[in-house]
């Protein structure tokens, strides 16, 4: 199984984590790092594992973005190997941590970055699903990306899959009242989907209240192949060949990138 969205840097035990996730089945965690603090811990932690991350800045932390913070990020990505994407970035216009012109601002920035390094771009969007779109398209879709914990509409989902976006889905999928969730996921063509614990939020409706974390994925998984009423070992397939595809290793290691 993969996980395609997980913060294994605000674990304080996240050596056994890792190995619980291994246990349970997880093949690979895409651990996403969201401020400058964390940068350098969860680089850490993917090169002692031999994993892979994303870096960013989250929306709720564009208020302490710098310039200085993105030239970190360009370093950071052109000398490590292990960083293969660019977020996770985009608008919460629910929360409102960060001023929204603030948190357009450095979404441009994010945007920007990947387009020039040729890098998805992993995105965090709450009450902000029009506005985001439109700055998508003004400053021009990275060539692949990732809307994570998706919460919007049919017609949302169409409006990132037409900008050739994967949707992805986490624990809030196993809800019983998720019922447009479910529909969502009954929709998006599975060649489209990834699924992922965004842990140590979000935990599947059986750990409800308690800390998620990888090794729980399995749940998401189960409800989703009962969604689309396939085998749970096709659907393991093809999640990860969708995330290969996405992160593009094979690519990236002739290139020497990974």
């Amino acid at each position: 199984m993969i996980d395609s969205h997980c913060h294994l840097d605000m674990f304080e035990d996240w050596k056994e984590v890792v190995e619980r996730a291994k246990g349970a089945g997880v093949r690979e965690i895409l651990s996403i790092a969201t401020d400058e603090s964390s940068f350098l811990k969860s680089l850490q932690i993917v090169k002692e594992t031999g994993g892979i991350m994303a870096i960013g800045i989250h929306p709720h932390e564009a208020k302490n973005a710098t310039s200085q913070s993105f030239e970190t990020i360009r370093t950071l990505i052109l000398n490590n190997r292990e960083i293969v994407a660019i977020g996770e970035t985009g608008l919460d216009f629910y929360k409102k941590f960060s001023p929204k012109d603030v948190q357009e601002e450095v979404f441009r920035r994010h945007l920007e970055l990947a387009n020039k390094l040729n890098l998805p771009i992993i995105i965090h969007c709450r009450d902000a699903y029009d506005r985001l779109l439109e700055i998508l398209d003004e400053e021009g879709t990275p060539p692949q990306g990732i809307i994570h914990c998706f919460s919007g509409s049919k017609e949302i989902s169409n409006e990132f899959l037409k900008r050739n976006f994967y949707i992805s889905f986490a624990g809030p999928l196993t809800y019983p009242n998720s019922t447009k969730l479910k529909e969502i996921a009954s929709y998006v063509p599975l060649d489209r989907i990834l699924l992922e614990t965004d842990a140590p939020f979000l935990p599947p409706q059986s750990h409800r209240g308690k800390r998620n974390e990888p090794a729980l994925i399995v749940e998401t998984y189960k409800t989703l192949a009962k969604i689309r009423g396939i085998n749970l070992e096709e659907l393991k397939e093809i999640i990860t060949r969708n995330f290969h595809a996405l992160i593009n290793l094979e690519r990236r290691k002739k290139d020497g990138k990974v």
